[in-house]
């Protein structure tokens, strides 16, 4: 038998209404068992709200963007449902639709090049009999389901969100098949199933995670560390059904970035206006202090059935390259190691960092001694021989091999040094090598100095 196609609704809230008269019109194709809707007002109570609307995101197989002024004023639609919407359009994973409910100027939008319902994009509202617009999209939206004549059975577990098919899909030459190459794009969570050849990292990743507080994968631009986070480690750990994961990259502003990230984990349910005003409110007393990031973690767990949480920071390297306050950056550090440091002293440890970061910014992070001290697992590959390696930096393998713990502490502060000029070179670089960046006062003292204390 046939499997229904999954349809998800991408819409403002103050757009309701339109999305019922849309609901209504498909509802024979539903009861045909030719389609299944989904919406975020389908979300039970006490189920978590991002969780949710993510896993229909990714499970659906036609995605409707229903457009107006309010859908593309609002920056939780545009960002986050169109963005990963677009993404499994462009990977042909899912067709999406734009369907014009309300007159807005959107040329030059990111959907721009679709082809849009209703018949020549006009809007819904534009219409003398709107029952006929509505009747005009639900043809448009049957058109192209009776090209898809078999559509995988698809069973996501909120625990593991994994995807297993069970049927052939039978799609028309003008949908081709699913693409499992993903260029110089990172894998996903939903990826995980053709994620392959990076087992030796995953196994210590995940040991890591497991035993540490903090851990950082660094490695070249493009060489998978993303990938191996989202499809390689996240995907095992949802399957011990003990963790409650979250993650985020820092762009401009890192605590409104982080705020939004814990938001649905501890409010599940809220409208878009509040969803808003609740991640300011939550995100000004982290960036002041007021409110410690392990009592959020602390709070999000005593609400969930999870024992453990996983903040994942990706492209950490946007903190230095896209966070243009020094001071903002400072506090951001401090919050997340506060957080480590408490949590690493808990009977029995609760929350992990994790953060990806590229190996060019490797120097700039060891400026802030406390992260020289992170477990660090770095990736790369062998110039000679092409292969993947892998370099596990940590406490534990130095603690017991005597002579490398010797040299370490010998050679620590010469290296720290040397990181931290690396980076003070860098920086000259990108300036253009003005004077006014040459080294200066205490760090021209210690260049000095050095070449005679290692002689």
């Amino acid at each position: 038998m046939t499997s229904p196609i999954e349809i998800f609704f991408s819409y403002s809230h103050k757009d309701q209404k339109f999305r019922d008269e849309l609901e209504k019109q498909l509802r024979f194709l539903e009861r045909q068992g030719a389609i299944t809707g989904w919406s975020d007002r389908k979300i039970g109570a006490g189920r978590e709200w991002a969780n949710e609307v993510d896993t229909h995101l990714n499970s659906a197989h036609i995605i409707l963007l229903l457009v107006s002024p309010d859908y593309l004023a609002s920056d939780y639609c545009y960002d986050t449902e169109m963005k990963l919407a677009l993404e499994r359009h462009e990977a042909k994973e899912a067709v999406v639709i734009p369907v014009i409910l309300r007159s807005v100027d959107w040329k030059g939008a990111p959907f721009g090049k679709l082809q849009a319902l209703p018949t020549d994009a006009k809007a819904v509202t534009a219409w003398p009999n709107r029952d006929k617009a509505f009747e005009d999209i639900a043809k448009g939206i049957r058109n192209i389901i009776e090209g898809l004549s078999t559509i995988p059975s698809t069973n996501i577990t909120h625990s593991s969100r994994e995807t297993t098919h069970q049927h052939a899909l039978s799609i028309p030459h003008s949908y081709p098949l699913p693409c499992t190459y993903r260029g110089l794009s990172a894998f996903q969570e939903q990826d995980a199933p053709f994620f392959f050849g990076r087992e030796v990292f995953i196994e210590q990743l995940m040991d890591n995670v497991r035993n540490k507080s903090l851990i950082a994968v660094i490695g070249p631009s493009g060489s998978g560390k993303s990938s191996l986070v989202f499809a390689g480690l996240i995907p095992r750990l949802l399957k011990e059904g003990k963790w409650c994961i979250t993650s985020f990259r820092p762009r401009e502003r890192p605590f409104r970035a982080l705020a939004t990230s814990l938001l649905p984990l501890l409010e599940s349910q809220m409208s878009e206006t509040d969803l808003l005003m609740q991640i300011k409110k939550l995100a000004e007393p982290l960036q002041s202090g007021e409110l410690s990031l392990f009592d959020i973690v602390d709070r999000i767990l005593q609400k969930n059935t999870a024992t453990r949480l996983l903040m994942y920071i990706d492209q950490f390297e946007e903190l230095y390259t896209l966070c243009r306050n020094a001071e903002d950056r400072q506090r951001f550090l401090d919050m997340l190691l506060e957080a480590i440091q408490l949590a690493s002293q808990q009977l029995v440890l609760n929350f992990t960092l994790i953060l990806t970061l590229r190996a060019d910014f490797f120097g700039q992070v060891l400026l802030y001694r406390p992260f020289a001290d992170a477990r660090l697992i770095v990736s790369g590959r062998d110039e000679i021989t092409g292969e993947e390696t892998v370099e596990i930096v940590h406490e534990a393998l130095i603690r017991y091999w005597n002579r490398l713990h010797k040299w370490m502490e010998e050679n620590r502060e010469f290296r720290l040094w040397q990181e931290r000029l690396r980076a003070r070179m860098s920086e000259w670089e990108r300036a253009n090598y003005i004077h006014s960046e040459l080294l200066r006062g205490v760090m021209l003292g210690e260049s000095e100095n050095w070449p005679i204390r290692v002689s």
